[in-house]
C-alpha cells in the first residue's frame, strides 16, 4: 500500500471565489515517488491531531510569505501576500507531527516554516546579494544557481558537492532553530537546505517538485522521503 502524503495547500482567488490548490507538480513527484498524495486544506489547529492519525507523512508546499509577528518581527514593506491562518495550521502541523514521529518534507515556504515552528527568524527580504533568488518565471526545470552540500549530512547521502537549482523565493532561514542542521548553503551564504539529526525532518528552499520530471537528483529527494514515509530507512541520517 502507498503511503499517504498530506500535502498542505496554498489559497487562491478565481472569479472572485477563495480557493485552495496545490500545483500538480507536488501530485506527479509524490506520485512518481510511490505516495499516495493527499492534498489537505488549511484546517482548525483542533483537528490537527486527527488529520495526522490518517496520513504517514507530511510535504509541506510553497506559498504566501510567513506572517513576521510569529516569529517576533515587524512586517517589511517589502513582505507580499500573507495567510496568518495556514501559518498557524502549518506550525502546529509540524510541532505535531515531529512529536508524533511522522515524516516532514519542506519546500521552499516549507522549510520556513518549519523554521518558524521551531524557533528562530527569517530574512523578510533577501538584498545585496550576487545570486539572484527569485528567478522569473516560476515555471519549467530551469536551474539559476548552485547550491553547495554540506558533507557529512543527510542531504549529503542524496546529493554530492555543489548541486544546480531553481529558485523562486525573496525570504530565507536566518538563524538556524534548536534542533536542526544547516545542511546546504548558496555561495552567497543564504541556507538552502535544513534537516533534524534526530527526527525524520529536512527541508530545501528551492523546487525540486518542478524539478522532477529531468532531475535525477531531485527524483531522489522524493523517494527518500517516500520511504521514510513507508518505514523503510528510518535513520534520520
Amino acid at each position: 500500500m502507498r503511503p499517504r502524503i498530506a500535502i498542505t495547500n496554498t489559497k487562491e482567488i478565481m472569479d472572485k471565489r477563495r480557493l485552495t490548490a496545490t500545483p500538480e507538480t507536488y501530485v506527479h513527484a509524490v506520485t512518481a515517488s510511490g505516495g499516495l498524495p493527499l492534498m489537505v486544506p488549511a484546517l482548525a489547529v483542533e483537528l490537527v491531531p486527527e488529520l495526522l492519525a490518517t496520513v504517514d507523512a507530511v510535504l509541506l508546499s510553497g506559498g504566501h510569505d510567513v506572517s513576521p509577528d510569529l516569529y517576533g518581527a515587524k512586517l517589511d514593506p517589502a513582505t507580499g501576500e500573507l495567510d496568518r491562518a495556514r501559518d498557524l495550521f502549518e506550525i502546529a502541523l509540524v510541532k505535531q507531527a515531529l512529536a508524533a514521529h511522522k515524516p516532514i518534507f519542506g519546500i521552499c515556504r516549507g522549510q520556513q516554516i518549519i523554521k518558524v515552528a521551531l524557533g528562530g527568524t527569517l530574512v523578510q527580504n533577501i538584498t545585496g546579494t550576487p545570486i539572484k533568488h527569485q528567478q522569473r518565471p516560476i515555471s519549467g526545470t530551469k536551474t539559476t544557481h548552485q547550491v553547495q552540500v554540506i558533507s557529512g549530512t543527510r542531504l549529503a547521502s542524496l546529493l554530492q558537492g555543489a548541486y544546480a537549482v531553481n529558485s523562486f523565493h525573496h525570504q530565507a532561514v536566518a538563524q538556524v532553530a534548536p534542533g536542526l542542521k544547516v545542511s546546504a548553503r548558496s555561495a552567497d551564504g543564504v541556507i538552502e537546505a535544513l534537516e533534524a539529526p534526530q527526527q525524520q525532518l529536512f527541508s530545501v528552499q528551492w523546487h525540486p517538485e518542478i524539478m522532477y520530471p529531468d532531475h535525477p537528483a531531485a527524483q531522489r529527494l522524493f523517494q527518500s522521503f517516500i520511504q521514510q514515509a513507508s518505514g523503510i530507512g528510518q535513520s534520520a541520517s
